[in-house]
């Protein structure tokens, strides 16, 4: 009989390709250390992922749900005030400096750093990743240029592009110095370059 399927074991898998990925990239990842990690046969992952590839772009979409959840439940989400949203958000980024295991960085940008010339599809998936992630700043700064900087002339989805760009490389030297201090950095001068943009 054909093995029925069990949401709790694949999830399972897939959070261990994201630690396992996360800390010792793609290449360095075997099948059978995420099965090691997440507690099951290799005949259990092959019930659930053709290979590698399979269970590195279900860890990558993953990684961003788990961050987007985050970004849209945090009370930063509840400002009315464009402005000051943007300014909060930034200081989230700020605030994440100080969680456990933040200097591993950002799973998403690793895997596009070592995939995205050789496999087409972790390109696309982490392009969307970051869109998704950019547009989202980009239409708060769209709605707080409007009210502030009605005649600035930057383009709001280019400074969201600046922003992430800024955010993803402070993950990366962070990763590089295995100390979280990059990123608290970056992500407060990132703040007072907004402040200054949207200046009254």
């Amino acid at each position: 009989m054909p093995r029925e399927a069990n949401p709790e074991t694949k999830e399972r898998l897939i959070q261990a390709a994201v630690a396992l990925m996360l800390r010792q990239g793609y290449a360095g990842t075997s099948v059978d250390e995420i099965c090691r990690e997440a507690g099951v046969t290799k005949g259990c992952f092959f019930h659930y992922f053709a290979g590698k590839q399979a269970v590195g772009l279900e860890a990558v979409r993953a990684f961003h749900a788990a961050r987007a959840r985050r970004m849209l439940g945090s009370p930063s989400r509840e400002i009315t005030d464009p402005r000051e949203r943007i300014l909060a958000t930034m200081g989230d980024f700020e605030a994440m400096a100080n969680e456990p295991g933040v200097e591993q960085g950002c799973l998403i940008g690793k895997l596009a750093q070592e995939l995205a010339a050789i496999d087409p599809d972790m390109k696309d998936l982490c392009v969307n990743c970051f869109g998704q992630a950019t547009e989202l700043l980009a239409q708060d700064l769209a709605a707080a240029k409007e009210t502030y900087a009605p005649r600035a002339d930057w383009e709001p989805r280019e400074v969201a592009g600046h922003c992430f760009a800024s955010l993803q490389g402070a993950l990366l030297v962070a990763r590089l110095q295995t100390q979280a201090a990059p990123i608290a950095i970056t992500a407060r001068h990132l703040r007072d370059y907004l402040k200054h943009l949207l200046a009254t």
